[in-house]
C-alpha cells in the first residue's frame, strides 16, 4: 500500500496535469497559445497565490542529479517529470525538422546566437553598473568586493534564451518548417553554448578569482562544440541507419517508441555530461532521427506521452516563479528594476534578428522567438542567489524578467505569426495529430 510520500507525489502530479490541461484550454478559448495558459495555470497554484504546489525546498526547478529520487522525495520525482516533459518537446521538435534545412541557415542562426548574447551582456554590464552608481546595489560582500563580476552576472543572465517555450509556440502555430524557427532554434543552441561559457567563467570567480583562464574557457567551448559535431555527424549518416537495424531486429510501435525514447535519453545524458543542457541533446536526438523512414511514425507515437508530460514542464515553471518576491520590503525597487531589466532584455534580442543574413527570414520574427527567459534565466538567478552574488532585491528584479519575457513572447508569437515564411507542414500527420499543434 502506498505510503504518505507516495500518495503525496500522486495528488500533486494529478494537480499539475489538471491545471496543465485546463490552463491551456482556457489560453486556446481566449485565442492564445497554451503555454501561457499552463504557466499562468502554475503561478495560480503555486506559492503566488493558492500554495497547493510549494516551490522546491532546494530552490531548483530541475534536479541536479537522479539520486535526489532515492527515498521517493516530492520535488526531485516532480523535477524529473517536468525535464521529461521538455526533453520530449525538443525531441519531436528534432523529428520534425531537417539537417539539411539547418545547414541552409546555420550562418544566420550563428550570429542571431552571438548577437543575442553579446548584446544582452553589454546592455545588462551597462545596466547593473549605473545602477551601482546611483545607489548601494551591490549589497552583498561578494558583489561589494568584486562590482564588476555583480555586472557580468547581470549580464549573463539576460542572455539565456528558453529555447522550450518558443519551441511550444511554433509548434502550435504550425510554423516550425519556416526558416524563421529554424534560425530560432539554431540560435538557441548557439546562446546554450555562449551561455555556458559565460556562466562557467562566472562560476569559477566567485568560487576561485584567481582559477579561471584561458585553457579553462577553451575547454568548456571546445566539449560543447566537440558534442554537437559528433552528434550532428551521426544524425546525418550513422544513426538512421544504426535505428533501422535495430527496429528490424525488434519489430512493432512498441519497441519503436522504446528504441527511441531511450536515444533521446541517452543523448540528453550525454549533453549533461558535456556541460549542455540536456534540452540540447534531446533536440539533436531527434534532429538525428530526422532521417529515419520511420521518423513519423516515432512523432506520432510520441503524440500520447509528450501530452502528459510537456504541459507539466510548463506548469512547474509557473510554480517556480514566485510573485511574492516581489511584494516584500524590496518589493518597489525590484519592481522598477526589473522593468527597466525587462526593457533591454527584450531589445537587446530584437537587435539579435539583425543577425539573419539577407532575406532568409524576418528579423522580427526571429528576435521575439528570442525573447523568453524561462527556466534558464531562473537558474542563472538562483545560482547567483545561492553563491552570494545578488540579495533579494536583484533575484526578484530578474524573476520579474523572467516573469514578464515568458509571458510575453506566446502572443507576441501568435500576433506576429503572419511573418513567418516558406511554411511547410510535415507529412504523414493525422488530423488529430495536427489538431494538437495548433491553437
Amino acid at each position: 500500500m502506498a505510503g504518505s510520500s507516495e500518495m503525496e507525489i500522486l495528488l500533486r502530479v494529478a494537480l499539475l496535469l489538471v491545471a496543465a490541461k485546463v490552463g491551456g484550454e482556457v489560453a486556446r478559448r481566449l485565442r492564445q497559445p497554451a503555454v501561457a495558459g499552463e504557466i499562468l495555470a502554475g503561478i495560480l497554484i503555486g506559492p503566488s497565490l493558492f500554495g497547493w504546489i510549494p516551490a522546491p525546498s532546494d530552490g531548483s526547478l530541475l534536479p541536479s542529479s537522479l539520486d535526489a529520487l532515492h527515498g521517493l522525495n516530492s520535488d526531485a520525482v516532480l523535477g524529473v517529470l517536468a525535464e521529461l516533459g521538455v526533453l520530449l518537446l525538443l525531441f519531436q521538435v528534432g523529428l520534425e525538422s531537417s539537417l539539411k534545412e539547418f545547414k541552409r541557415v546555420g550562418g544566420s542562426a550563428a550570429l542571431v546566437g552571438t548577437y543575442g548574447v553579446l548584446f544582452s551582456v553589454v546592455a545588462g554590464y551597462g545596466a547593473s553598473w549605473l545602477l551601482a552608481r546611483s545607489f548601494d546595489w551591490a549589497e552583498t560582500p561578494v558583489a561589494a568586493s568584486q562590482p564588476w563580476l555583480l555586472h557580468l552576472f547581470v549580464g549573463a543572465t539576460l542572455a539565456a534564451t528558453s529555447v522550450g517555450i518558443t519551441a511550444r509556440v511554433l509548434r502550435e502555430l504550425g510554423v516550425l518548417a519556416s526558416p524563421e524557427s529554424r534560425i530560432i532554434l539554431g540560435a538557441a543552441v548557439f546562446d546554450d553554448v555562449l551561455g555556458l561559457i559565460i556562466l562557467g567563467v562566472v562560476s569559477g570567480l566567485v568560487q576561485d578569482p584567481g582559477s579561471v583562464g584561458g585553457v579553462a574557457i577553451a575547454k568548456v567551448a571546445g566539449i560543447a562544440v566537440l558534442f554537437l559535431v559528433v552528434a550532428l555527424a551521426a544524425g546525418a549518416w550513422l544513426v538512421p541507419r544504426i535505428f533501422e537495424a535495430v527496429t528490424r531486429l525488434v519489430p512493432g510501435p512498441a519497441a519503436l517508441l522504446g528504441i527511441g525514447l531511450a536515444f533521446m535519453i541517452a543523448l540528453s545524458a550525454a549533453a549533461g555530461l558535456a556541460g549542455l543542457a540536456p534540452i540540447v541533446g534531446a533536440f539533436a536526438a531527434g534532429l538525428a532521427l530526422s532521417g529515419s523512414k520511420h521518423n513519423h511514425e516515432l512523432f506520432e507515437q510520441t503524440q500520447p506521452v509528450a501530452g502528459l508530460f510537456v504541459g507539466l514542464f510548463f506548469v512547474l515553471l509557473g510554480v517556480r516563479v514566485d510573485v511574492g518576491q516581489l511584494t516584500g520590503p524590496a518589493g518597489p525597487l525590484a519592481l522598477a528594476v526589473g522593468v527597466a531589466l525587462t526593457v533591454l532584455a527584450v531589445g537587446s534580442k530584437l537587435l539579435a534578428g539583425f543577425g539573419v543574413m539577407g532575406k532568409q527570414a524576418d528579423r522580427l520574427a526571429v528576435g521575439v522567438g528570442m525573447v523568453p527567459r524561462g527556466e534558464v534565466g531562473l537558474i542563472f538567478a538562483l545560482f547567483g542567489l545561492e553563491h552570494g552574488l545578488v540579495g533579494q532585491p536583484q533575484y526578484a528584479a530578474i524573476v520579474f524578467v523572467v516573469l514578464a519575457t515568458t509571458l510575453v513572447t506566446p502572443p507576441w508569437l501568435k500576433g506576429i505569426s503572419g511573418r513567418f515564411h516558406a511554411v511547410r507542414e510535415v507529412p504523414d500527420l493525422t488530423a488529430s495529430d495536427l489538431s494538437h499543434t495548433r491553437p
